[in-house]
């Protein structure tokens, strides 16, 4: 569990955005993005059969991502912090944006 929990649940509770400092693996850097937090996971997840381990994740919407790379899941080690912001989210923000990419993405595959 991440030492700002207790932020990423209040940003749940009262529907505000989070200030989120990760590291991105992808690009191999430190990255700032406004999110609103989704879903906090902690269970245990087979490998193989016999082999347990924890897979602890945060779930988040990053507002600021690129149009259809918006969903975020990131363990503790990759959040270096959570700050909560005064902005709200409403969660058909990102819902109606995700119908969009969705729609228009199929709208290319039979256009070609």
């Amino acid at each position: 569990m991440h030492r700002d929990h207790d932020v990423f649940m209040q940003g749940i509770e009262q529907e505000k955005k989070l200030e989120v400092t990760f590291f991105n693996r992808k690009r191999r850097c430190e990255e700032v993005g406004i999110c609103a937090p989704l879903h906090y996971s902690k269970g245990l997840a087979g490998l193989a059969k016999g082999v347990e381990y924890d897979l602890e994740c945060y779930y988040l919407w990053d507002f600021g991502a690129e149009k259809g790379s918006n969903f975020l899941i990131l363990s503790p080690s990759q959040i270096s912090s959570m700050k909560l912001t005064e902005e709200i989210f409403q969660t058909k923000e990102f819902y109606s944006i995700s119908k969009e990419v969705s729609k228009a993405t199929k709208e290319q595959d039979i256009n070609g």
